[in-house]
């Protein structure tokens, strides 16, 4: 009897702690629906510095004023190799625009 009671505390536990951190630990900032500016912004930044790399997709933007970090995952532009890399790209709003300002990988 003691070990069923205890059983059920436990899985009550972890439906609860499952609970919060699905819903109270989101990440609060919100990311735009339309993520056209920002690979138009990468792409020119990919061109201007004559880098070999296409988008591959774009995990996750955030938006804070006029300055926005990118998550994109990247592949080769000749489509020589499956492999994805993550790069952060750095963006900042100037006249409407998205430009990149810098990169990370």
């Amino acid at each position: 009897m003691k070990k069923n009671a205890f059983l059920l505390k436990l899985s009550l536990s972890l439906i609860v702690l499952f609970l919060i951190c699905s819903t109270g630990c989101s990440n609060k900032s919100k990311s735009p629906a339309d993520d056209t500016p920002f690979r138009q912004a990468i792409v020119k930044y990919l061109a201007d510095h004559s880098y070999g790399m296409t988008i591959a997709s774009i995990e996750k933007i955030t938006v804070e004023n006029n300055e926005a970090v990118v998550i994109s995952k990247m592949r080769e532009a000749e489509g020589l190799y499956a492999l994805t890399v993550k790069w952060t790209f750095f963006c900042k709003k100037e006249n409407t625009v998205w430009t990149v300002i810098k990169h990370k990988t």
